[in-house]
This record gives structure tokens, C-alpha cells and sequence, in this order.
């Protein structure tokens, strides 16, 4: 029996629990029922107990007063006896005044008596005469004998219909809810992470349905979705989490998490690669400790890394961190704060920066040297003088360019200028004596800085640069041709020249300046009067920049005249700027530094429409007249070129036959289809193509037959010098015939003797251009040249 309430007791414990719940209400309801119900029951059978004797007492109170009033005992004693066999009444005793007593029954000692006593007198005239005192003992056993049979007839009875109604209850229950239950929970035994159980469903009629056990269902069953949903998320955050491990673990960033109370939480592989932890190992709180005593102690350890987080949310530290012996490095360590779930946290973050700093120091190497050579660049390089000049102020700064590398640049490419570049400096640096500094500071300019010597300073320096200008008078081979390098230098020297860095440097640059303008290979010691020229050439970039020499510049023409008769047949125009603030500024300061801003463009457009406006005119007094116009390497490479020369065609209404575009030896050099092709629709078009400066460049004879050009004008170099030296006279005389046997005409620029000219009329030398003739002039004396219609050689003829 015991065993069968144990296995319901397991099976079915809500039953039970219920029902052990009936019956305790059960039971206590009918007690309080029978309790009442034998309370009611008890207190009639006493007031009926208590009325009988009210009733009784009128008539035994006045048969005993009587009795003792006449003093008859025999009478007082069947008065006590009739009292005494009333019902309940278990003695009744009389005691008189006198002292006399007298009872009727025996005196019971049972709980249940009760006494009542009644005071007996006589009444007469004169009052009242006490008779004495009735005692009467109640016995009320029986009332309680019967209160107690009906108690457990009404408990037996309570009792089994308790058990029955309970029993009922519970059979219900079973068929309306529990057995249902049972199989709800049946189901969500089977429900498990990896196998989800069916929907939860049970048998009952569709008239059963919508009551609380169906919403519990569907509680259940909505639970179950949202448990296959939740799995389903924590399946991929199981996943995510893995793979989170795994990355942290395999990745390069080392990473700790700590609280604050200085407990580790978690470290990935590579943090404890960091601590020489084995993978398999936890970090403990003291190699933690230990950890922030070898990153911070300067700081307190680990505790000052908190503090100082919590003040500033991110700490950081670079530190060097040898792994061993064979693995030196450098590690950034971070330190921050977060919070997770109320709880304080940090973590550090390590990565190994040992490449960074590396590449770092190469970025820096690349900041501080020149990418092409390797030199330092002019940042480093002032640096450097600014320290030698601390250490000894006899210093000599020397500023070197390379003229041809702009040529170079232009004709044969980048690629041929930097191998330029690299051969001079190569050169330069053989050259050189110990603990010289060769920097490149711009595209063709280097920076030299060298100790001098006490006994002879300037003469030593004036040594080095001749030496290393005769070094380059041996041409440099480039694309299988021959180029001279064509150095120019100027110096600065300290202290006289200058107390730092920057300022030799300006010095020296300004001494360069003055030298290239003194031709090529040549070199200047710095003056103060140079400082005036460099703020001029720097006045003259700041001009071009504004665009005000487009409102100042003018055109000037020069004469070129027939070497047979004299007369003129056109004019080359030629560029001259007037500013008011610095004067006169001739080409060659204007032309070159228009080009280096690249502003050319623009100059070259605005010369080409004046010239073929002006050109128009003149034509209507010389219908074969021609004007040349000088064009830039930079604007003919200019895609928009063919368009600046048919807008200025079209704007002056200017013939193309009586237009001459000429162009330097640069610009051949570079070989490019696009420029042959511009060229060939120049030529195309009836314009005339000249080549400008034969001989002063690197032009070979290939590039005359390959371009289409009709005309030839010799350097005025060679005409300048062909009466002192006869080879220079045979060159002059073979490049004219040369050109002629070419189909090429040709013109001979820098005429400035009667002899010069008289020497190219009998070379068969066609057009003559040159001071002898006449100089530059502008448009309006050039037109009362024109109207003149004389022969410019017989007019000096005869002035000569």
C-alpha cells in the first residue's frame, strides 16, 4: 500500500496534491459544519434543561416553604425527593437557619454538575422570615454523553462524503485536465536543443476547445516556436562565438580581459604567447600582476594602468618586447574600459608593431631622401648644414644645376632625365672629398655642403668646381646619343655668406641664378647684389602667377631680308615685357620660368594672335610677306595646340602660307607619333615648319628627314664665331649645304657684320636675320621699314 502511494506519489504529485488539498478543505468545512451543528444541539438541550426547571420551580419552592414553615420534615423530605427526581437533578438539599439539613440523592463529583441555589422565606405582616437555603446539583453528563455520539456520527458521516465528493473531484479532474497535462508534459520531455518535440496536441472534442487548457496549449506551443527560433539564434551565436575563438586565438592581436580587481577573464593564444603561458594553461591573477609591474612601473603596476583608464578611457604604451633572443620586437599595448552586464572590465589589446616601426623608419627614410637617387632632400639637407654649422662655421654650400636635364626631360622623356640625373650625381659624388653632403633639393638642382679648409677657403672651393665642370666637358651617352650635361654652379660660403642653413642655401641659389645667366658650365661666388636678381626672378614667377604680363607684354618684330637683294620677306616676332615696377624684362629672364609654372600655354597663344593680326596687315603691302613665330616644346605638346593656331588663323584671317611655326631640336628629340603627327597636319595646312637654333642641341641628321620641315635657321652661335674659326666656318658652310641638298631652305640668325652677311650670300645662304639688319622693333617702326620698300643691305651698304 505504502509502496502504490510512493508510485503515485512520483507518478501523479499534483493529483494528490489536489486531493490531499480536497480533502483538508473538505474536512475542515465539515468540522465547522458538525461543530456548529452539535454547538445548536447542545445549547436546546440545556435551555430546555434550564425552562423544565423554570417551570418546576414555582411549584417545589412553595411545597418546601410550606413544609418548613410548619416544621414538617416527613413533608420537607418528599418535597426534596420530588425535587431531587426531576430530570438532571442529582441531589437537592435543604439547610435551615437553625441549623438543620436535609437532602434527597446522593452528591456527584462528576465535571459536569452544576449548582443552583434558591433562597426560601416566608412573607407576613411584620416581612419577610428566612426558611433556610435549597441546593439543587444539576447533573448535565447526559447532554454531553449524547453531544459526543452525535460528534462522531457526524465526523463518520463527513468523512466518507468527503472521500466520495473528493473522489469525484479528482476523476473529473483527471478526465477534463490531468491526463491532458500528462501528455503536455510528455511532449516537452522530448524537447531538446538538438531535436525540437512535435507541436503539443491532446484528444479532445472540438466543443472542449477555447478554455484555459487550450490557451495553455497554445502557450506551449508558441514557447515551442520561439524556443526552435531561440535555438536557432544560439546555435549561430554558438557558432559565431566559435568562430570568434577561433579568429582570436589564431589572429595576430593579443588580446586579456580583466576586472577590476585585477582577475583575469579571458586570454587568447597569442596574449599568452605574450606571457609564455602554454595554450593549454590559464593566466592567473599573479602572472597578471606581473604583467602590469614589467609595462607600467613606472606607474604603479597594474593598478595605475586601471587608474589611469578610468580617467582617460584608453591607455597606451609602445614597449620592446623580445619574445627571446631570436625574436626581438616591438609591441603597442592598449588598455580600455567597458562594462559588461554592470560589471567593470578592461581589456589590452597587443600587436606586434615591429614592421610598423620598420616601415616607419623607411617612410621617414623616404620623407628625408630623394626617391630617384637616394640623396637627402632639401629638408634633411638644411638640417644637416645647420648641424655642421654648430660644429665648424667654415662651411661651403654649393648650388649645382643641370641644364640639360629640362632639354632631356622635354625631348627624350622622364625616363632618359632621371638616368641624367643619376649619372651626374654619380659623377658629382666620385668627385667629391670626404664628409661633402650631396643633396637633391628640385627636379635638376643639387645641394653640395663641405667643410673648407683654414689655410686656403676660396681657392679650394673655385678648385672643386672648375674640377667638376671640366669632369662633365666629356659628353654622357643617352638613348645612343651624346649629351653634355651642362652644369652650372654657385656657391655660398659660411660665415660671410650666411649663419644657417636656409640662408646659404637662398644665397647660393641666387649665385646659381647669375651663373646660368652667364651661359653654360660656369660657376659664381655668391654677392650681395645676386640677392637683388633672385628677388627680382622671384618678383617675375609672382607677376607670371597674377597674369598681369598678358596686359604688359608686347610684340616686337625683327627684319629677315633676302641675302641676294636685300629686301625684306618677313619678320620674326618676338616677345618683350615692360613692367613698370622692375623695367625691361628680356625672354630669357620670363620665357623659362613661364615654362617651369607652366603659364606658356597661354603667353605662346596670345604672341600667335597678335603676330598673324599684325602680319595681316602688312600683307596688304607685301603680299609674299611671312612672319615667324617661336613655339614651345610645351605647346605644341599641348593637346589643344592645332586649335590655338586655326583660331588665330581664323581671327586675323591670316593665310596659312604666310605663316612660319618654329620649333627647337628639343622638341624632336623625344621621338613622339603625336607631335610627327601635329607637325604633319601643320605642314598639311600650308603652314611652314623652321628649325630653330640648328646645332645648339642634339638634333641628328635622321630627325631632318623624318619631320616635315622647310626650313633650317643656324644658331646664331656659329654665325657669331665662324670668321675666328675655321671649322666653325666649314660647319656653317656644310649645314647649308646640307640643308640645301635636303630641299631645305635656309636662315642664318645673329648677322651683325657687313662681312657675316657676305660670307652666307656666297654660301648660297638664303634669308639673313641679325643686328646688322636691324634690331627688334615694334610694329609701327616696322611698318615705315616696310613702306621704305629698300634694300636693308644696300642701305647699310652704304652707311658702312
Amino acid at each position: 500500500m505504502l509502496r502504490r502511494l510512493q508510485e503515485l506519489r512520483q507518478s501523479h504529485p499534483l493529483s494528490l496534491k489536489i486531493l490531499a488539498s480536497i480533502l483538508l478543505a473538505s474536512s475542515l468545512f465539515a468540522a465547522l459544519v458538525a461543530v456548529a451543528q452539535l454547538y445548536v444541539g447542545f445549547k436546546d438541550e440545556l435551555n430546555q434543561l434550564d425552562a423544565r426547571l423554570a417551570d418546576a420551580e414555582p411549584t417545589f419552592i412553595l411545597s418546601l416553604q410550606d413544609a418548613v414553615w410548619r416544621l414538617d420534615e416527613e413533608l420537607i423530605t418528599y418535597n426534596l425527593t420530588s425535587i431531587q427526581r426531576l430530570p438532571y437533578i442529582a441531589q437537592a438539599s435543604l439547610k435551615t437557619p437553625e441549623g438543620s439539613s436535609y437532602s434527597a440523592g446522593e452528591a456527584q463529583g462528576s465535571q459536569h454538575i452544576t449548582r443552583k441555589t434558591y433562597p426560601l422565606q416566608q412573607n407576613t405582616p411584620d416581612g419577610a422570615i428566612p426558611l433556610g437555603q435549597l441546593t439543587l446539583q444539576i447533573d448535565r453528563s447526559a447532554a454531553y454523553d449524547n453531544l459526543q455520539r452525535e460528534a462522531l456520527l457526524i465526523v463518520a458521516l463527513q468523512a466518507l462524503k468527503t472521500l466520495i465528493v473528493s473522489a469525484l473531484i479528482l476523476l473529473i479532474l483527471h478526465r477534463l485536465l490531468f491526463r491532458h497535462l500528462l501528455k503536455l508534459r510528455h511532449s516537452a520531455s522530448q524537447i531538446t536543443l538538438s531535436t525540437p518535440a512535435q507541436a503539443f496536441v491532446y484528444d479532445r472534442s472540438q466543443a472542449q476547445r477555447d478554455d484555459e487548457l487550450d490557451q495553455i496549449r497554445n502557450a506551449l506551443n508558441a514557447m515551442r516556436q520561439r524556443f526552435i527560433e531561440d535555438a536557432e539564434r544560439l546555435k549561430t551565436i554558438s557558432t559565431e562565438h566559435r568562430r570568434l575563438a577561433l579568429a582570436a586565438n589564431t589572429g595576430s592581436a593579443a588580446l586579456l580581459i580583466f576586472n577590476a580587481d585585477q582577475q583575469p577573464q579571458y586570454a587568447n593564444n597569442p596574449f599568452k604567447q605574450l606571457l609564455g603561458v602554454e595554450p593549454w594553461e590559464e593566466v592567473d591573477s599573479q602572472t597578471l600582476k606581473q604583467l602590469g609591474e614589467r609595462i607600467a612601473p613606472e606607474q604603479g603596476g597594474l593598478r595605475g594602468v586601471i587608474k589611469n583608464t578610468r580617467s582617460t578611457e584608453e591607455w597606451e604604451k609602445e614597449l620592446f618586447w623580445p619574445y627571446d633572443e631570436a625574436r626581438p620586437a616591438w609591441i603597442n599595448i592598449r588598455c580600455r574600459r567597458f562594462r559588461d552586464q554592470g560589471e567593470e572590465l578592461f581589456i589590452f589589446f597587443a600587436i606586434d608593431i615591429t614592421e610598423q616601426r620598420e616601415a616607419r623608419a623607411r617612410e621617414r627614410h623616404l620623407l628625408e631622401h630623394d626617391l630617384l637617387t637616394g640623396l637627402p632632400n632639401r629638408e634633411l639637407a638644411l638640417a644637416s648644414i645647420d648641424e655642421q654649422l654648430i660644429e665648424d662655421n667654415n662651411l661651403a654650400v654649393l648650388a649645382i644645376s643641370i641644364q640639360s636635364y629640362a632639354e632631356v626631360l622635354e625631348s627624350l622623356g622622364l625616363q632618359y632625365a632621371d638616368q641624367l640625373l643619376l649619372e651626374v650625381c654619380s659623377i658629382i659624388e666620385e668627385n667629391l672629398p670626404s664628409g661633402a653632403l650631396l643633396a637633391r633639393t628640385t627636379g635638376n638642382e643639387l645641394l653640395c655642403a663641405l667643410p673648407l679648409e683654414e689655410d686656403d677657403q676660396r681657392g679650394g672651393i673655385e678648385r672643386l668646381a672648375s674640377n667638376l665642370l671640366k669632369t662633365f666637358n666629356t659628353p654622357l651617352w643617352l638613348r645612343k646619343e651624346q649629351i653634355n650635361a651642362n652644369l652650372n654652379i654657385g656657391i655660398a660660403l659660411a660665415p660671410d655668406d650666411g649663419d644657417n642653413g636656409n640662408q646659404l642655401m637662398r644665397h647660393a641659389l641666387a649665385a646659381l641664378y647669375q651663373s646660368k645667366r652667364g651661359g653654360d658650365r660656369s660657376f659664381r661666388f655668391f654677392k650681395p647684389e645676386m640677392s637683388e636678381a633672385l628677388a627680382r626672378r622671384l618678383r617675375i614667377s609672382t607677376l607670371l602667377k597674377s597674369g598681369q604680363i598678358l596686359e604688359e607684354l608686347d610684340v616686337y618684330y625683327q627684319p629677315v631680308v633676302q641675302s641676294d637683294s636685300g629686301e625684306i620677306s618677313g619678320c620674326e616676332a618676338l616677345a618683350r615685357w615692360h613692367n613698370e615696377e622692375l623695367g625691361w624684362i628680356s625672354p630669357e629672364e620670363f620665357i623659362g620660368e613661364a615654362e617651369r609654372l607652366n603659364l606658356i600655354g597661354e603667353i605662346g597663344e596670345l604672341i600667335l594672335q597678335r603676330a598673324c593680326i599684325q602680319a595681316s596687315e602688312w600683307l596688304y603691302r607685301k603680299p609674299d610677306f611671312v612672319i615667324n613665330v617661336n613655339v614651345s616644346p610645351l605647346q605644341m605638346a599641348d593637346s589643344g595646340f592645332l586649335r590655338v593656331v586655326n583660331n588665330a588663323l581664323q581671327l586675323s584671317g591670316l593665310p596659312s602660307k604666310a605663316l612660319k611655326l618654329e620649333v627647337t631640336e628639343q622638341l624632336l628629340l623625344s621621338g613622339n607619333d603625336l607631335i610627327q603627327n601635329k607637325l604633319q597636319q601643320l605642314t598639311d595646312k600650308g603652314i611652314s615648319l623652321v628649325i630653330d637654333d640648328f646645332g645648339s642641341g642634339y638634333a641628328s641628321m635622321n630627325y631632318l628627314c623624318r619631320f616635315p620641315f622647310q626650313a633650317l635657321k643656324i644658331d646664331k652661335s656659329f654665325i657669331l664665331n665662324m670668321h675666328d674659326d675655321d671649322r666653325t666656318l666649314r660647319l656653317v658652310e656644310a649645314t647649308i649645304n646640307l640643308a640645301h641638298t635636303l630641299g631645305l631652305a635656309v636662315v642664318a640668325e645673329g648677322v651683325e657684320t657687313a662681312r657675316h652677311a657676305e660670307s652666307l650670300r656666297e654660301m648660297q645662304c638664303e634669308l639673313l636675320q641679325g643686328y646688322h639688319f636691324a634690331r627688334p622693333m615694334p610694329a609701327e617702326q616696322f611698318s615705315r621699314m616696310l613702306d621704305t620698300r629698300e634694300s636693308l643691305i644696300c642701305e647699310y651698304s652704304q652707311r658702312s
